[in-house]
C-alpha cells in the first residue's frame, strides 16, 4: 500500500484534521442553527473520507477491501475526536464519533450492494455464455 496512491484521501484526511482541530469561525448562519447539523457535516467529512479511500483502494475489484477502509476511516474519526480534547474550544464527542462512523459506512454499503450487484448480474451473463457451459449454447447434432 503506498501512500501517493492515496493522494485524494490524504487530501481530504488532512483538511477534516484542519477543519476539526482549528478554533471555529464565529459566522452567524441560519444554517448553523439547524438542529445537529454538525453531525449532518460529521457524517459527510467521513463519507466523502471513506468514498475516497474505496476508489484509491479498488474495492470495486475486491469488495473484501470494504473492512479495513471503514476500520481505517472510523478510527481516524475516533482519534480527531479524543484529539479535539486538547484543541479548545473544541471538545470530544460520541455523537461526532457516531456520526463520523455512519459516514465512513455508508457509501462503503451502496458500492458494495452494486458490486454484488454487478457480480451477480457477470456471473449470470456467465452462465448463459457457452464458452461457460450456459444455456444458450448451441447444439450440433
Amino acid at each position: 500500500m503506498k501512500a501517493l496512491n492515496y493522494k485524494y484521501s490524504m487530501l481530504i484526511a488532512a483538511c477534516i484534521v484542519y477543519l476539526s482541530l482549528m478554533k471555529p469561525p464565529s459566522i452567524d448562519s441560519p444554517l448553523l442553527k439547524i438542529e445537529n447539523i454538525d453531525k449532518v457535516i460529521h457524517a459527510i467529512m467521513y463519507a466523502t473520507l471513506s468514498l475516497a479511500m474505496a476508489f484509491e483502494s479498488n474495492v470495486k475489484n475486491n469488495s473484501l477491501k470494504i473492512l479495513p477502509v471503514f476500520i481505517i476511516s472510523t478510527t481516524f474519526g475516533g482519534v480527531i475526536e479524543l484529539l479535539q480534547s486538547y484543541f479548545p474550544p473544541r471538545t470530544a464527542s460520541w455523537g461526532d464519533f457516531i456520526a463520523d462512523a455512519i459516514g465512513s459506512v455508508l457509501p462503503l454499503v451502496i458500492l458494495l450492494i452494486v458490486n454484488l450487484t454487478h457480480y451477480g448480474r457477470e456471473r449470470e451473463s456467465n452462465a448463459n455464455s457457452p464458452e461457460y457451459g450456459g444455456r444458450n449454447r448451441s447444439h450440433k447434432g
